[in-house]
């Protein structure tokens, strides 16, 4: 599976608790993120992280979530008040997804659902705290104090 593949599953698929379907910038980088630390001797071809304002920052996850979105696999819906929307897979997308998953390797998807689970379960502040804790190098740009 390519970098965008994982991307498409890890918006599309719900973890295992069955948590919504749609996510905040936030919660798709960390978990991206989160999955790279885990898998990236299996993940050769990934996505390259840089700290930034609230840790761990690929732009090129913007990026593949336009395509994504230009592809009809995923939408985005603005959050009330806020620069940033939510993005939650299209029917197309949670199809196309599902297809991925069962040819991909079933334990990196299993480790990318677990990941989905883990940054659903934790506040903003926690998310970042967790993910400064495992590669603190990371903290060294963010405009946040996460202590």
């Amino acid at each position: 599976m390519e970098r965008q593949d994982w991307l498409l599953v890890y918006v599309a698929l719900p973890p295992p608790t069955g948590a919504p379907r749609d996510l905040d910038p936030i919660r798709i980088m960390k978990g991206m993120f989160l999955f790279w630390l885990e898998a990236n001797k299996e993940l050769p071809r990934f996505y390259d992280f840089e700290p930034y304002h609230y840790g761990p920052c690929s732009f090129d996850i913007y990026r593949d979530l336009d395509a994504l979105e230009a592809r009809g696999l995923i939408r985005r819906r603005q959050a009330a008040g806020q620069l940033w929307s939510y993005t939650e897979a299209t029917a197309s997308g949670v199809r196309r997804a599902s297809e991925l998953a069962k040819s991909g390797p079933a334990h990196l998807v299993r480790l990318l659902m677990e990941q989905k689970k883990l940054v659903l379960s934790l506040t903003f502040s926690s998310l970042l705290r967790e993910v400064y804790r495992r590669e603190p190098k990371f903290a060294t740009r963010s405009i946040v104090s996460v202590r």
